[in-house]
């Protein structure tokens, strides 16, 4: 799914967008979803999601944004690279390359009972998060559920990013174990500024 130039507006609860929307146990796979143009806005929805299942695997899906305003006030998790409530959420990213961000709740790179390999990565535009960024985000409660390899980028790859949110995290795990993530801040290589970060903790 790519949006570009075009405006989606509802104040319809329950109202998602998805790059992908797998059946209940079906895997999620490959999803995209892109917002780029600066005519793009997006607001109401409840959640953007690159790729999405009930209790199945999600894998290597993506949300890009690169332009545009994006608001969500519901406070869910509201922007996920992958997402599965019962399920393996692996190599998932979340790539924000420029316009406005305000979401009520969290940025995610992916989220499942187990989170391995995913990512936020922020390369410029202004993002502000309610809740959290979190590279990959564990819920499960058993001792197998791990997050793991997870991580939050921001640099100045793209543009000048300023981000605020309350907490910034590599990747968070509900139980036992949390390892090899990681959160990176730098001016990066391109031709923005150092980022502007705000956080309660990182």
């Amino acid at each position: 799914l790519t949006i570009n130039g075009s405006t989606i507006q509802t104040t319809s609860t329950g109202s998602f967008l998805y790059g992908i929307k797998a059946a209940d146990t079906e895997n999620a796979s490959g999803g995209k979803l892109i917002i780029e143009g600066d005519s793009s806005s997006v607001s109401g929805v409840d959640g953007i999601y690159g790729g999405y299942t009930n209790s199945g695997t999600a894998s290597e899906n993506e949300v890009t944004i690169s332009a545009g305003t994006v608001t969500l006030s519901v406070g869910v998790p509201d922007i996920v690279g992958g997402l599965t409530l019962d399920g393996t959420a692996s190599n998932n990213k979340v790539n924000i390359k420029g316009g406005k961000i305000t979401a009520a709740g969290s940025i995610e790179g992916g989220a499942g009972t187990s989170a391995s390999g995913n990512q936020v990565n922020i390369s410029g535009g202004t993002v502000k998060a309610g809740t959290d960024i979190i590279g990959g985000y564990s819920a499960g409660s058993g001792t197998s559920d791990t997050a793991s390899g997870n991580s939050v980028s921001i640099n100045g790859d793209d543009a000048t990013a300023a981000v605020t949110a309350n907490t910034i995290i590599g990747g968070q795990s509900d139980s036992t174990t949390a390892s090899g993530n990681s959160v990176a801040i730098s001016k990066g290589t391109g031709t923005g500024d150092a980022p502007t970060v705000t956080a309660a903790s990182i």
